[in-house]
């Protein structure tokens, strides 16, 4: 295209459209020339010269396109109205033109801009949508894949449960037949036992054995904690009294030999922390006569005839603790009648929990058997909450 053209003839004609977008066609159709307006109404970055028009014209309205080429003359024509494609939509723009000598100047006005900006953020809100779409999917996809990883995990949680709930079970069977296995009825004692642990199983224990005739041991004992480490100390414990208590007529001495034995058993591991401590009564029916000695365990009482109450006041250091702890002992006269009441010290809190929610009244020492079965109607029924396990026996005396 001749330069001169552009520069005088055709300028003016630019400059007098400026607002509107123009685009100089050669006699082949080819782009020789577009002002920038023309970028700004179509928002084409790449138009270039050499390009053919017909290549942005919109495949429905190229005939309308070509009729509106042929129509062109020296006189400027109507306007058409043409479909263009602009990026990833297609728009709706006024056309009008005419002919210098073999030139075509086509106008495209911008009445339309605003639908085209309207257009344009439909399309980038659809494609911010589309964009937000896929991440949901996605997002989707992997909360899916969670959700069966954790429907996974979750059943072989459950079926770990019901095995570890099936083994406490078994094991909550088999501490309370070894709970059971005491002198359970005696011509000079009625004897009433309880223990119920703070879950399963614990770590409470009592016993009453027969040393000689006329002889009786009563050990109760209480091993740190609460749980299966501890049910399985309680059960080592129980073997252990069962293994010495005939070797030894003397509670501190017994208390001694238990105690040295805990020391080596609880030491092996560091980890396990654990100490019990325990409390053993000598019975002897023919002199009249309780010793007793104590592991740093609550004192037991004595409820004699007259009203008189006796606490078996006593101190010593848990089993386990010390490897070379001292334990006394010490004695007290017995008579028909007398009752014994031992526990552990779970007994304590619970007691305030039931005065708390008023459920039981303060001791009613003169019935210390209806008290103890009140008690234990408590336990089964789990009228309050049970931090820790609870064990309680009372002795009743008779034919002495």
């Amino acid at each position: 295209m001749d330069k001169s053209f552009l520069e005088a003839e055709i300028f003016e004609q630019i400059l007098l459209k400026l607002n509107d977008g123009i685009i100089v066609l050669s006699n082949k159709n080819e782009i020789v020339y577009f002002n920038d307006s023309i970028k700004e109404i179509l928002k084409l970055e790449d138009l270039n010269k050499s390009q053919k028009f017909i290549d942005i014209i919109e495949k429905h309205s190229i005939e309308k396109y070509e009729k509106f080429i042929e129509s062109l003359n020296s006189e400027v024509s109507s306007k058409w109205e043409l479909n263009i494609k602009v990026n990833d939509y297609i728009t709706t723009v006024q056309i009008s033109g005419y002919m210098y000598r073999d030139y075509k100047i086509c106008m495209i006005n911008n009445e339309n801009q605003d639908d085209m900006k309207l257009q344009r953020n439909i399309i980038e809100i659809n494609n911010e949508m589309l964009t937000l779409h896929r991440e949901l999917e996605k997002r989707k996809q992997k909360l899916e894949q969670l959700n069966a990883v954790k429907e996974k995990l979750n059943t072989a949680l459950k079926t770990k449960n019901d095995y570890i709930k099936r083994d406490l079970n078994m094991a909550r069977r088999v501490q309370m037949a070894i709970l059971s296995n005491i002198i359970s009825s005696h011509n000079q004692m009625n004897i009433y036992g309880k223990s119920h642990p703070a879950v399963k199983v614990g770590g409470d224990l009592y016993d009453i054995v027969e040393i000689d005739k006329g002889q009786i041991g009563i050990f109760i004992a209480d091993v740190s904690g609460h749980g299966v480490a501890s049910a399985l100390v309680m059960v080592y414990l129980k073997d252990l009294f069962k293994r010495l208590y005939k070797k030894y007529y003397s509670p501190k001495d017994l208390m001694h030999r238990l105690n040295s034995e805990c020391v080596s058993f609880f030491g092996r591991d560091e980890e396990l922390q654990l100490y019990a401590t325990g409390f053993y009564i000598i019975l002897d029916f023919n002199k009249k006569l309780l010793t007793y000695s104590s592991a740093g365990h609550p004192y037991p009482f004595i409820f004699k005839e007259n009203n008189q109450i006796h606490r078996l006041n006593l101190t010593g250091f848990p089993l386990g603790v010390l490897e070379h702890s001292d334990y006394e002992e010490k004695q007290i006269n017995i008579s028909n009648n007398d009752k014994l009441f031992l526990f552990t010290d779970g007994l304590e809190e619970y007691l305030s929990e039931l005065k708390q929610e008023q459920q039981i009244e303060n001791f009613t020492w003169g019935n210390i058997v209806s008290y103890f079965h009140i008690l234990s109607d408590h336990l089964e029924k789990g009228t309050v909450p049970q931090d820790d396990d609870v064990s309680l026996m009372v002795i009743e005396l008779k034919d002495i």
